[in-house]
């Protein structure tokens, strides 16, 4: 106990918040403990420990072809192409361009978001989709959505785009 408080001392959390962290590790995973500065989450068999963030609120549009620069270091960026050779990769997604509606908006998650993931005929909530790609909670408010200007979500970007955009054998013109 006394380890593991002089481990965290760092991080400003109280004695007593450390002592219901403690009891806490062999319960439900994904617990939140919070220090002024900083948010400690038992998820799985680790403990994260991140700093307290301004909430990620922040919106980018995308009128057409470019790049733009998102939080957290990250970048995204929007080419067009003619349907062909596509090389798979999973920071890439292939949109068919024709169910674009601009401006297409790239934000981070909010309640309510859900998706037909690839390969997958039903609608999902995002939240649930977290849960099965075991995504961190300090991580789920890092993960920026492509946004069509319909309201529809195309893409969690760098991980899983929309069955509903996904390139066929009727695409023309391919966004990436």
């Amino acid at each position: 106990q006394l380890l593991f408080f002089e481990l965290l001392k760092p991080f400003d959390f109280t004695a007593s918040v450390l002592d219901e962290v403690l009891a806490s590790l062999s319960k439900q995973s994904g617990t939140s403990f919070y220090s002024n500065t900083h948010r400690l989450t038992i998820d799985r068999s680790n403990i994260l420990i991140s700093a307290l963030d301004a909430k990620q609120e922040e919106v980018y549009n995308l009128h057409s072809e470019g790049k733009i620069a998102l939080g957290f270091g990250q970048e995204i960026s929007l080419h067009f192409s003619m349907a062909g050779n596509l090389k798979i990769a999973k920071h890439l997604a292939y949109i068919d361009a024709d169910l674009l509606v601009f401006p297409l908006v790239v934000r981070y998650r909010q309640d309510g978001d859900k998706f037909k993931p690839l390969g997958m005929n039903s609608f999902k909530k995002l939240s649930d989709f977290f849960i099965d790609e075991k995504v961190p909670l300090p991580h789920k408010e890092k993960v920026p959505l492509l946004i069509n200007g319909n309201g529809e979500l195309v893409w969690v970007i760098g991980m899983r785009q929309d069955e509903r955009y996904k390139v066929s054998a009727t695409t023309k013109k391919v966004a990436i």
